[in-house]
């Protein structure tokens, strides 16, 4: 059939023709001839070669195995028909090594390796009888050490990772090995990664090839890692470092240290066996509110870790909270005084929900105290402290107990200490506080409630007796009904007068005619002296008076003064006058004509107005009405007469007084002819 080589060992027979075989092969072309062209038209080849592939186990020819020859310049891949056969492989010439390699699902590969050199140009092949086994099972194990001391690592994590997606995790025991990693371990590179406390994180990769049948070691050396850390302190507005800051540290299995920072804003080293974890500062720092940060070491943190921690600054404030100790109520209104540490002192009122508003600067750590009182409660205080590291609102709470205080006031004859009835009380206090009443036929007002705390002031007034009036204070703690006593004398009113002082300025102005009327129908007139005063002197009733002063040269000038019914004595009034204008020319005329019997107005009526040296005249408009008419500068008697065709014609006369600022208007009637 041709040239065969063998390398069967298992039965007898395959092992003599392998024998034979083998024989032939190193009888190289001494038993064919050479030739050029074969019988079935292909070229002769030096080394024609030819694969049979078979199953160890039962001799079976094994199909669609996949068989590689590769040499000097030369590589093909055939796979094996039905009958375990490949092809004739021709075209091989060239003096060298072969290599056979025979790969199929479900077996181990083989691979034979054959050096060929001396052959003649022949058609029969060389064959060879390749046998396939049973797959082998992979296996590896990794083994971990210290890089330093060849030491075997415990409890190290191992991951391993290999071809077709293979992941699979173990951990090292006692010897620093894993268990097995057995099962369906494909031929490929595998790659270890491995972790373990206190070293550096580490990998190693191996190779598993078809014939590592054996278990395959894997060892890894892992770094000793020696991790420290350092916390450093800043602001968190301006980043400056913090000195002085106290740092306590806490971590994995139980770990606590404290220190404190430097110039630098950070802490000395921590170090020692730190374990891997995560790690807590808690900083304080004078000036600054408390805080903490977090860091991790990992497995491959050796060296210095930093721990960076920002502290706001530190601004606390204070607010006072005022309540009702009964009800809970806010109390609104009250009066707050603040002391405090270093001379403190500062003061507000709460508003509608009972706090005042936020007290705020420059707050020392310390106690503070509120002071409060209130209107209708009892005087309260209650303390409250800053710390040191106090940041935020700092809230002081005062209860305080209701106080209701009132007022009742007796008006006596000072000579008999008999009541006077219908007595005027006026009581005048705190915050605009305003009060009256008369008294009843025992001598008293009645009761004034919802009194504060604070001075007053009450004055009696009563018909025949001088008026009179106390002062006196009610305390915070004054609670309850305070009853008051005027004693008033009896007093016989020698007269009331009214005297008008009348200025241009500063400047008393003589002459002024002055006109008074008030009540009861009072009216009086009278000139100005020399010092620019006028008294009416007669007993003037209860009442307000009205005053006008005229004087040639200066606007009309007013004034209202009012007598009480306990006055006595003289009410002075001061009036003051402007000065006119040399070149007055606000004295004016407006005149309204009329028709007498129906009331309507009439149109375009001539009016004729004459006086001293002046003579106007004018006309109605279609409302019955002359436009105003100025010009008369002089006094005296002015005539206004109407006329118009159809009507009688009528007029009317007026004074005209040496005053500015006058306006004369008047109305005529006319008759129809």
């Amino acid at each position: 059939m041709g040239k065969e080589v063998n390398t069967i060992n298992k039965k007898l027979i395959v092992i003599a023709l392998t024998a034979a075989l083998v024989f032939l092969v190193s009888l190289g072309s001494a038993w064919a001839a050479p030739v050029d062209c074969c019988p079935d038209g292909s070229p002769a080849s030096k080394y024609p070669m030819r694969v049979y592939v078979y199953d160890t186990e039962n001799n079976n020819p094994v199909r669609s195995a996949a068989v590689t020859i590769s040499g000097p310049s030369f590589s093909v891949t055939n796979y094996t028909a039905k009958n375990g056969w490949t092809p004739v492989v021709r075209k091989i010439n060239l003096d060298g090594d072969y290599t056979i390699t025979v790969q199929k699902s479900g077996y181990s590969p083989v691979t034979e390796t054959h050096s060929m050199s001396g052959g003649d140009y022949v058609c029969e092949p060389y064959i060879f009888n390749i046998g396939l086994g049973a797959p082998c099972e992979h296996s590896l194990q990794v083994c971990v050490y210290n890089a330093d001391t060849g030491a075997s690592i415990s409890g190290a994590s191992v991951t391993l990772s290999g071809p077709g997606s293979y992941s699979a995790k173990k951990t090292t025991g006692s010897n620093g090995c894993t268990a097995v990693f057995d099962g369906d371990l494909q031929t490929g590179t595998y790659t270890a990664n491995v972790s373990a406390a206190g070293y550096i994180s580490g990998s190693a990769t191996v190779t598993v090839s078809p014939e590592d049948c054996d278990l395959v070691m894997l060892p890894v050396e892992l770094e000793p890692c020696e991790p420290s850390l350092q916390v450093c302190v800043s602001d968190a507005d301006t980043g400056n470092p913090i000195s002085g800051a106290s740092v306590t540290l806490s971590g994995p299995g139980s770990y606590s240290a404290g220190s404190t920072t430097g110039s630098d804003g950070c802490t000395g080293i921590f170090n020692g066996d730190l374990l891997t974890g995560t790690y807590t500062a808690n900083v304080t720092a004078a000036g600054y509110a408390s805080d903490s940060a977090t860091v991790t070491i990992g497995p491959d943190d050796c060296g210095l870790v930093t721990l960076p921690v920002e502290l706001e600054p530190c601004e606390p404030s204070l607010k006072v909270c005022v309540y009702d100790a009964d009800t809970g109520a806010p109390v609104s209104g009250a009066s707050v005084t603040l002391s405090g540490p270093g001379s403190y002192s500062a003061g507000g009122l709460t508003g509608s929900n009972g706090c005042t508003g936020t007290f705020t600067g420059s707050l020392q750590a310390g106690a503070y105290t509120a002071n409060v009182v209130a209107d209708n409660y009892l005087p309260g205080n209650a303390a409250g402290t800053i710390n040191q590291d106090e940041c935020g609102l700092v809230e002081i709470r005062v209860d305080l107990l209701r106080c209701e205080r009132s007022l009742q006031v007796c008006v006596q004859d000072k000579a008999t200490g008999d009541p006077i009835p219908g007595a005027y009380v006026l009581i005048q206090g705190p915050s605009s506080y305003s009060a009256d009443d008369s008294t009843s036929d025992d001598g008293c007002t009645g009761v004034f409630d919802n009194i504060k705390a604070g001075g007053y002031t009450v004055r009696a007034i009563a018909s025949g007796y001088s008026s009179n009036s106390v002062s006196f204070n009610i305390g915070y703690n004054d609670c309850g009904r305070k009853d008051i006593i005027i004693e008033l004398e009896e007093k016989q009113c020698e007269g009331r007068f009214l005297q008008v002082n009348v200025y241009s300025g500063s400047t008393p102005v003589s002459g002024a005619t002055v006109d008074v009327t008030g009540p009861d129908s009072y009216s009086a007139a009278g000139v100005t002296d020399s010092s620019g005063k006028v008294q009416f002197d007669r007993n003037l009733p209860d009442g307000e008076y009205a005053v006008k002063v005229n004087k040639t040269g200066y606007f009309q000038g007013t004034a209202t003064a009012t007598i009480t019914r306990d006055y006595c004595g003289t009410l002075m009034v001061r009036v003051n006058l402007t000065l006119c204008s040399v070149n007055c020319d606000n004295n004016s005329f407006r005149t309204y004509v009329y028709d007498e019997d129906t009331g309507n107005p009439i149109r375009t009526a001539v009016v004729t107005i004459a006086g001293p040296n002046y003579t106007v005249v004018s006309y109605t408009d279609k409302k019955g009405w002359t436009p105003l008419v100025l010009g008369a500068k002089l006094p005296g008697t002015y005539t206004i007469t109407a006329t118009k065709s159809g009507y009688s014609a009528g007029s009317v006369s007026v004074q005209y007084e040496d005053y500015c600022g006058q306006q004369i208007v008047n109305s005529i009637g006319l008759k129809k002819d």
